[in-house]
């Protein structure tokens, strides 16, 4: 359809501890861009979660006063709601809000029982959809897969430093495009032996993926589509087909396994699981692959196995983004010589590293920051025992951040990329809605107004000193 219904949104929005930092600025900026790409007569409201979550009374209407008042909740917004429950705020906006809706979820995913919660949105989902933006670079991505496909929907993903605008606009051309009630293969004449679909959706301008099993096609298959009273059909010729080098074999061998692993979570309370998990271990010994109940062990036997000697590897890791360079390795921070983690320490001490940390000498950090390591004292080494290198302390900023004031020149850059450089109180009245919203704003900081009924988004990019 060219134009949809109006919609219910409800963003479910992480403020868990582990959103703390850039996760959770990056997150305030995504929904407010979420916020923009609403339409006239659609509603929204904004549950915030973490070990606890927020409820609401109704949904506010797309108005311009609705956004703004909107923006001004979001930005107040910390990562202080203790852990990560993602599946109550769900299961509240599914049950408790009548209706079809729309849910969005923004969080890092860090969460367990990822199998389990996917299968309780597959339950409860009905006629609503689920989708998802995953913010960190190291990301559980699959678990928020999952979760989105159990709510028919889609999951995007982006670190805290990436650009959000295209992955928003996708992800809402998916919510704008049109809704397919059933997704199914018509395999025509064709001896299928078995299988296995992708998803239950489909999306305008995306592939949509399925795994067939048969000895040879003679005659067309056709995905069907059905779209509010129309169905739609897609045809595959024959001569359509072609070869590929991928190890087709086990990827269907992969997909059959996750599909019997799912039907047993779904089917865990019955007895008509019986034998679905000697299944999974046949196939997935047939074909090499690995499996919630299986597992494999790779052997290097050495060519001279009297005098061949293992040869210690190092190799290094990527740490998620923006993580300290210490994330992970030991950090001693000394006053005096460096204590030897290879000294064995004995069971009859007090604690294992309880005299290195004693009388303010030493202190061992298994994760530190970079607002850590500059919060350290300064008559404090820090040495790096991964790498027998000094680690380098980021200083501190100097002198207060600036503030945008009367007379204080500034520049703002706009969604669009055009940057103005104002003076306010010069160029800007002091009782514009614009100079209203920056007064007493810091540099890099976002601001959102209202004027002449259109909502605009500005970034406060740098503020030049008197």
């Amino acid at each position: 359809p060219k134009e949809r219904a109006p919609q219910k949104f409800i963003f479910i929005v992480d403020c868990s501890g582990s959103m703390e930092g850039m996760k959770i600025d990056k997150t305030k900026t995504a929904l407010k861009k979420c916020l923009s790409q609403l339409r006239h007569g659609d509603e929204f409201a904004i549950i915030r979660f973490g070990s606890h979550f927020d409820g609401f009374d109704g949904f506010a209407t797309v108005t311009a006063q609705n956004l703004k008042n909107a923006a001004g909740l979001i930005n107040t917004f910390s990562a202080n709601y203790g852990g990560t429950e993602i599946l109550a705020p769900i299961q509240y906006a599914l049950k408790n809000l009548e209706g079809k809706k729309t849910l969005i979820l923004l969080t890092d995913g860090a969460v367990g029982r990822a199998d389990t919660i996917a299968e309780d949105i597959w339950r409860d989902i009905g006629d609503s959809r689920l989708f998802i933006f995953g913010i960190d670079s190291a990301v559980n991505d699959a678990g928020l897969v999952s979760f989105a496909r159990a709510g028919r929907g889609k999951a995007e993903f982006f670190t805290p430093d990436e650009h959000l605008d295209s992955k928003i606009v996708r992800q809402f051309s998916r919510i704008n495009g049109a809704s397919c009630a059933s997704v199914s293969l018509d395999f025509g004449k064709n001896a299928v032996d078995d299988s296995l679909e992708s998803d239950s959706s489909v999306f305008n301008h995306e592939y949509w993926c399925a795994v067939l099993k048969a000895h040879e096609f003679t005659g067309e298959i056709a995905l069907l589509c059905k779209v509010e009273d129309t169905t739609y059909r897609f045809a595959l010729k024959p001569s359509d087909l072609r070869g590929t080098d991928a190890v087709l074999d086990k990827i269907y061998a992969k997909e059959k396994i996750g599909r019997l692993e799912e039907y047993i979570l779904r089917n865990e309370h019955h007895d008509s699981t019986d034998g679905y998990k000697e299944q999974i271990v046949e196939i997935a010994v047939q074909y090499n692959v690995d499996s919630k109940h299986t597992s494999f062990l790779a052997i290097n036997e050495r060519e001279n196995k009297l005098f061949g000697v293992p040869e210690q590897e190092q190799i290094a890791l990527e740490s998620p983004q923006n993580w300290a360079k210490a994330s992970f390795s030991f950090i001693e921070c000394m006053r005096h010589d460096p204590v030897s983690l290879e000294t064995p320490i004995d069971e009859e001490e007090d604690s294992h590293l309880g005299d290195l940390i004693e009388d303010d000498r030493d202190f061992i950090a298994p994760l530190m920051t970079d607002k850590m390591l500059r919060d350290l004292p300064d008559d404090f080494e820090l040495f790096d025992l991964a790498s027998s290198q000094n680690c380098q302390r980021k200083p501190s900023p100097s002198g207060p951040p600036a503030v945008v004031r009367e007379g204080v020149k500034v520049t703002l850059r706009y969604d669009d990329g055009v940057e103005k450089v104002v003076i306010v109180g010069t160029d800007i009245k002091t009782d514009s809605p614009l100079a209203k919203a920056i007064l007493g704003k810091h540099e890099g900081e976002e601001v959102y107004y209202v004027e002449n009924d259109i909502l605009y988004h500005v970034i406060i990019e740098k503020i030049f000193k008197k």
